[in-house]
């Protein structure tokens, strides 16, 4: 897929990322709106927007080395916990986990982005205070 397409398809869907898979269908990398950093109509990489998302992500990597690109997709199982999920996107400075059927294949059966992180969160039975 074309990064250009990619970036139709959150338009379309009022998404702001996609996962990246390759032919078998396992997560390879993801592409957001965050990505559209540095793209400018005037600018010498607005033609990047017509190549594949792996090289897209690869040119973005060298360009904005600081930018914290993840190396490698982010996942968890669902057998993980929230703390888990919160734990990860503080560290890597991202806002969306993917969630994986099993780490041998990286098939990827959803999301978490930090809105549900923030739901689950506010679900959660608010602790007592101990002075009360």
């Amino acid at each position: 897929v074309l990064a250009i397409e990619a970036f139709r398809m959150m338009a379309k869907s009022n998404i702001r990322g996609l996962a990246v898979v390759n032919n078998a269908g396992a997560l390879v990398s993801d592409i957001s709106q965050r990505d559209l950093r540095g793209v400018r109509p005037s600018s010498s990489g607005f033609w990047r927007l017509w190549s594949k998302t792996k090289e897209f992500k690869e040119k973005l990597k060298i360009e904005f080395p600081d930018a914290h690109i993840p190396e490698s997709p982010v996942y968890v199982t669902p057998s993980d916990p929230l703390s888990k999920v919160v734990q990860m996107m503080a560290q890597r400075k991202i806002t969306r986990i993917y969630v994986i059927d099993d780490p041998a294949t990286l098939i990827p059966t959803g999301v978490i982005g930090a809105q549900d992180v923030l739901a689950a969160i506010l679900k959660q039975p608010t602790p007592q205070s101990s002075q009360e």
